[in-house]
């Protein structure tokens, strides 16, 4: 069963309100609900346990942690809030630091457990292994007022960029936008993972990586102005067909403006382009690499270069043609896959404001900055 209802339904709920007064845990004072959202279509409640009482199920050791993951969240689902007092400290320096030439302000956070709500149902059926979370660490008595002798030393800090997406985080933003429904996610996943199309790839740490061909498809489609690009056409047209399947709207009419736009895009698209001529071949020479004659990345490989990076086939290391907005020349690639630390100016902010790091590799192969 695929739903995207995140409540439960009445019976559902009074099995496990049961369930948590049987067993003396705390109970939310009224039943939890949440906010549907406007593209859900909630023909079914959320996922649970047929009974709350069986707290255990699964043929074999996926099937039982899958079991175990729907109980938990269900019926914890339905307990009294954790509660907590929480303390926080601000401590104001009055001298100066290097970096802006501003004092430097810290915070410390600490809190203690007044009433474990939910958390009582996850720590007894938790397995200790499973458990990452550190205790907070106790913050002395203070007093407004009260100063300090300290010491202590300016440190590099180093940027990294948005972490590529993996597949429960690209579902979770397709949510978000309002993108496919339960039924679409694994469809869309699916085609861009397909090795037909091979669009990306699955890396080390489970996330989804363009390959060539993925940059290519997006190069040849970024600003030819197609409305099914942007995300709201996707959510229109999804939209309309909720009103066939309420039968507000015929499919005719659906298929009849979609294709109107289509059609007026491609016609756009014919005529923009009529007096160039056409390429020949099959695209590979958006895949092609070549190898950069006599010069050797930091771990003694060959160094290759694509339209779009230049990289070591041997340590994985490799250097885009932009780096934060600024592009980057042969020079510049070949000396960073050198090991070499290099400052640069003129690098932006995705909110566009100008500044200047030290670029170099780390040891997964990645341009960092580092701040000094």
């Amino acid at each position: 069963m695929r739903t995207d209802n995140p409540n439960l339904s009445e019976e559902g709920l009074q099995d496990i309100i049961d369930y948590l007064r049987a067993n003396g845990l705390a109970v939310a004072a009224r039943p939890n609900t949440w906010k549907t959202k406007d593209s859900a279509q909630g023909a079914h409640e959320a996922i649970r346990p047929t009974h709350a009482a069986e707290c255990q199920a699964g043929a074999g050791g996926e099937e039982q942690a899958l079991y175990k993951l729907i109980w938990q969240r269900a019926v914890a689902s339905q307990m009294a809030n954790a509660q907590f007092d929480v303390t926080e400290v601000r401590l104001e320096g009055n001298v100066p630091v290097p970096i802006d030439n501003k004092p430097a302000l810290f915070v410390a956070k600490g809190e203690t457990i007044t009433a474990k709500g939910w958390m009582a149902l996850t720590e007894a059926h938790e397995e200790n292994e499973n458990q990452t979370a550190e205790p907070a660490q106790a913050i002395p008595a203070l007093k407004t007022g009260d100063a300090f002798d300290c010491k202590g030393v300016c440190i590099a800090k180093q940027t990294t960029p948005p972490s590529r997406y993996t597949e429960a985080a690209l579902v979770k933003k397709l949510e978000e936008l309002g993108i496919g429904r339960p039924s679409s996610y694994a469809t869309i996943v699916g085609n861009l993972k397909s090795p037909v199309r091979h669009y990306v790839i699955i890396n080390a740490k489970r996330q989804l990586e363009p390959t060539d061909r993925g940059f290519a498809v997006v190069d040849e489609l970024v600003g030819k102005k197609f409305s099914f690009l942007e995300y709201p056409y996707t959510r229109h047209l999804e939209t309309g067909l909720d009103q066939v399947a309420a039968g507000t709207k015929t499919y005719q009419a659906l298929l009849g403006e979609a294709w109107a736009v289509l059609k007026t895009e491609l016609a756009r698209m014919h005529d923009e382009g009529r007096g160039e001529p056409a390429q020949a071949g099959d695209g590979t020479a958006h895949f092609k690499r070549q190898t950069v004659a006599e010069a050797r990345c930091r771990c003694g490989g060959t160094i290759e270069k694509s339209p779009k990076a230049w990289s070591c086939p041997d340590c994985k290391a490799i250097v885009w043609n932009t780096i934060a907005s600024l592009p980057i020349d042969e020079k510049t690639a070949l000396a960073l896959l050198a090991g070499e630390r290099l400052k640069m100016d003129g690098l932006q902010s995705k909110a566009g404001k100008p500044f200047s790091a030290t670029l170099f590799i780390d040891d997964e192969g990645k341009v960092k900055f580092g701040f000094f």
